[in-house]
């Protein structure tokens, strides 16, 4: 309910913004409606398509370009995903992670500065760590459950999406 108040906000405010704003917030609620929808599809199939994960990656460039135009805050979202996507290959080397959720999390990465992006990786191990437990605990059809991070994965995106929709709107 809060997502839906939180989107119903942003397209009213939307009306009242000039062109880049206004881009850049409707950037933000189709990337709420992917993450909702990866997380729907990981939740049900345990897989998210990789056309979701590049729709949520090619999307981050109109957002740049709207909020912070420069090659260097290009280059440092860039540089970001890269570390994200490589440092997750490790867990998904070990069947920790699968490739969806690597590469939803790197997709994510380019939407997100430095500081959020750390604090949207703490969310998610911290979620996924909750998420695993649940799965454990509850799932007791299968000896070796799966883990739907992009549950969490869309959850920490959707708080940093709402957080950067009130900084526009306001």
């Amino acid at each position: 309910m809060a997502i839906g108040a939180a989107i119903g906000s942003a397209l009213n405010a939307a009306l009242h913004l000039s062109p880049k704003p206004m881009i850049a917030l409707l950037c933000l609620i189709v990337l709420a409606a992917l993450t909702i929808g990866a997380a729907l599809s990981d939740l049900r199939r345990r897989r998210i398509p990789n056309r979701l994960c590049l729709v949520i990656a090619v999307l981050a460039l109109p957002y740049w370009l709207a909020t912070d135009p420069t090659f260097l805050r290009l280059a440092i979202q860039i540089l970001c995903a890269a570390v994200v996507a490589m440092t997750l290959m490790i867990p998904f080397y070990y069947r920790v992670l699968g490739g969806g959720d690597v590469k939803m999390m790197a997709a994510l990465a380019l939407w997100l500065p430095p500081d959020p992006l750390y604090e949207t990786i703490l969310m998610v191990a911290m979620g996924g760590g909750l998420l695993a437990i649940g799965v454990v605990l509850f799932d007791r059809r299968s000896m070796s459950p799966t883990v739907p991070y992009g549950v969490a994965i869309a959850a920490a995106g959707l708080f940093q999406v709402i957080g950067r929709m009130k900084h526009l709107i306001d």
